[in-house]
């Protein structure tokens, strides 16, 4: 690798379309220099991607901005997959041995290969993740080298809708002509970037609260045991919203500004001003019934959450607690009233600001978790320059993405001068001669890419139901596989909105 790339990202999410360049350096360092975004406007409906065309006219528009930005024409992108329909499968294989045996890797590699074979019949794996082992019935971190009758692993198996993954590549490919270096698997990204491997170990989890669904990762000993998609989000509650008569816009201003889970009944007295549905006639709505409206919706989900981690047991037992990301995260009292129903420690990913002040940014904004999970997995250089006339407008003129910063978060303003890299005040924070040794944060790419589709950019890959993984599989399948996964009509009906 140069000692300096630039790397490009996108994120199909269903509020927006996201992408952003970064700067990545030979030691694992990178540093988000610009970012954009377009509203999804329907084209993503729980991160799967709906229309085609208006999905391809919305990226070009994202990185036709971003190349005037940077001045580098972008050709090939690493890409994220996420939303309903992704979950895992518990695929368990066996070897008996008749008498006692010193395990070996040959043996390991041999149940390997039966994995590597498995095909559903309805839906496409993604990818392998977490294998665990069990010799003689008791779990073991490493089985080569100890003696056996019994040999038992559990691969988590990433299953999706073949469309999810299909339809990026129709618009990234074959509408805008691009490469696809990766596709990164949204849950397994933020997971390895804000979970720590101890708390892998004794049990944690991880929840991206979007806009549309709410992802659950559930790891214990030190592997995932568990990923659900829940189709509800932060967007269900500004649905609700609405019914007191008022617009969707200004049902999400009054819930990111005014509601709350954790007000006292004193705080709730006082009338809420809004325009009425016509956007013309002002309003008075009650502060109280909003919180109700926004408390319901809320222990929804989180009864859901809590349903994926207990998974069948009595507790939740997660000793390392729950990690909050994703916009809905962003809802004052959300982590309180997840730690007070599930009895867990939770804490907010923008807790972690302190580790990575370059990019602290992308980490106090929730919505852009994913993008910046993302760099430590890309490696692909855009390397044409752009020959084309620069837009008149300069960067200082357009209006920059303000943080959001929730009070009941911030005693102090320590993180309020935060401001966005691409505004010229700040730009100077964040060159490379200036980080102290303390500060750059080193990220090392990973030695394997588990959370990734392996896309080889040596290869001309056909744009349907293609993932190579140096052996295809989905050449072979097995007898049809019952009760695992819901039906569609199953997922139709949560469209209650």
């Amino acid at each position: 690798m140069k000692d300096n790339i630039t790397v490009a990202v996108i994120d199909f999410g269903s509020h927006s379309i996201k992408a952003a360049l970064a700067e990545k350096y030979s030691d694992g360092r990178y540093l988000i220099k610009y970012h954009d975004q377009e509203p999804s406007e329907g084209c993503v409906v729980r991160g799967k991607i709906h229309n085609l065309t208006e999905t391809a006219q919305k990226v070009r528009e994202v990185l036709d901005r971003l190349e005037r930005k940077a001045g580098r024409k972008i050709d090939r992108v690493h890409a994220a997959v996420g939303g309903q329909s992704l979950q895992s499968y518990s695929h368990v294989v066996e070897q008996v041995f008749d008498d006692p045996h010193e395990i070996t890797q040959e043996d390991i590699d041999l149940l390997q290969q039966q994995v590597d074979d498995f095909a559903h019949e309805k839906y496409m794996v993604l990818a392998e993740v977490s294998p665990t082992y069990f010799v003689n019935g008791s779990y073991t971190r490493n089985p080569v080298g100890v003696q056996a009758l019994n040999l038992k692993v559990e691969y988590q198996l990433i299953l999706a809708d073949s469309r999810l993954s299909d339809n990026i590549d129709l618009v990234l490919q074959d509408k805008l002509g691009l490469e696809v270096m990766q596709l990164l698997m949204s849950p397994i990204v933020l997971a390895d970037r804000f979970l720590t491997e101890e708390q892998k170990r004794i049990g944690c989890a991880l929840v991206d609260m979007g806009a549309a669904c709410t992802t659950v990762c559930v790891y214990r000993r030190g592997a995932l045991d568990r990923l659900r998609v829940i189709p509800l989000g932060s967007q269900n509650i500004t649905n609700d919203l609405t019914w007191m008569h008022i617009s969707p816009s200004e049902a999400e201003r009054v819930k990111v500004e005014k509601a709350s889970l954790t007000a006292d009944a004193k705080d709730t007295q006082a009338p809420i001003e809004v325009k009425a549905a016509d956007m013309v006639t002002p309003k008075h709505i009650s502060r109280l019934e909003v919180n109700q409206y926004v408390e319901a919706r809320a222990r929804e989900i989180i009864d859901n959450i809590k349903a994926v981690c207990t998974h069948g047991r009595s507790d939740v037992s997660l000793p390392g607690g729950v990690v909050l990301t994703g916009a809905g995260s962003k809802l004052r009292g959300i982590g309180a009233l997840l730690s007070r129903v599930m009895e867990v420690h939770v804490e907010h990913v923008t807790s972690l600001v302190s580790s990575d002040r370059p990019n602290e940014y992308y980490i106090l904004q929730p919505e852009w978790h994913v993008v910046y999970s993302m760099y430590p997995y890309a490696t692909n250089d855009i390397t044409k320059p752009l020959k084309v006339e620069q837009d008149e407008t300069t960067e200082e003129e357009q209006e920059p993405v303000q943080p959001f910063y929730p009070e009941d978060q911030l005693e102090d303003d320590s993180f309020m001068g935060v401001k966005s890299p691409e505004e010229g005040q700040t730009k100077a924070l964040f060159s490379e001669e200036e980080l102290s040794e303390q500060e750059q944060i080193k990220v090392a790419p990973p030695k394997s890419v588990p959370a990734a589709v392996d896309r080889s950019p040596k290869k001309k890959r056909k744009p349907i139901n293609l993932m190579e993984r140096g052996k295809n599989l989905f050449d072979r399948s097995l007898e049809k596989l019952t009760g695992i996964m819901p039906s569609d009509d199953d997922e139709d009906s949560y469209d209650r909105d």
